[in-house]
């Protein structure tokens, strides 16, 4: 079963290589929900896509969880991840999935996969390497730990901005690549 292009998609993290991205998925025709931690550059970004229609900046992480079975999440650190992973858990519906695409120890991806899976719910650790340039000309590469399934169901969604998504293994590996990679 793939994942429909025409549901609402959340995105968190707005910082340099999310923004594009999200304006990526935002060019599709899935309806987007972001959130920053920084309210005014989430409405900063809305602003920008106003013409683009089908936007809206999420009040709190608890609305996103609750709206949104895709969910994409770009931030700095471990602890920023875990601290929103915490935030997203107790509103996510079964079977919704989180997609990460920060670059965190691949200790971290696999414990959050375990706390996502205690509540039905699936995780990817999907790095990307190719910069803030590639995020902009959506050329990215996924360099991605998890279920196959899983993956392949958001496919759509990852192509939206990427040029490649290469499937490494189970959740964590995805980060262990990157981390050799080091682009």
């Amino acid at each position: 079963m793939q994942a429909s292009i025409n549901k609402t998609v959340g995105f968190i993290g707005l910082g340099a290589m999310g923004k594009p991205m999200a304006a990526h998925l935002l060019k599709s025709a899935c309806n987007l929900q972001v959130w920053s931690r920084t309210t005014s550059v989430a409405e900063y970004f809305q602003a920008e896509h106003i013409a683009q229609g089908r936007l809206h900046v999420a009040a709190n992480l608890s609305t996103l969880a609750a709206d949104c079975e895709t969910i994409f999440t770009c931030v700095s650190a471990d602890k920023d991840l875990s601290e929103i992973i915490g935030k997203l858990l107790p509103s996510l519906s079964t079977n919704s999935t989180v997609c990460d695409h920060s670059t965190i120890a691949p200790k971290t991806a696999t414990t959050l996969g375990r706390q996502l899976a205690s509540v039905g719910c699936h995780f990817i650790d999907a790095p990307v390497s190719g910069g803030i340039e590639g995020a902009r000309e959506g050329s990215l590469v996924a360099i991605v730990g998890g279920d196959k399934a899983i993956i392949e169901r958001i496919s759509p969604l990852l192509d939206c901005y990427t040029s490649k998504i290469s499937l490494m293994g189970e959740i964590g590996t995805g980060q262990a690549t990157k981390a050799v990679d080091r682009s």
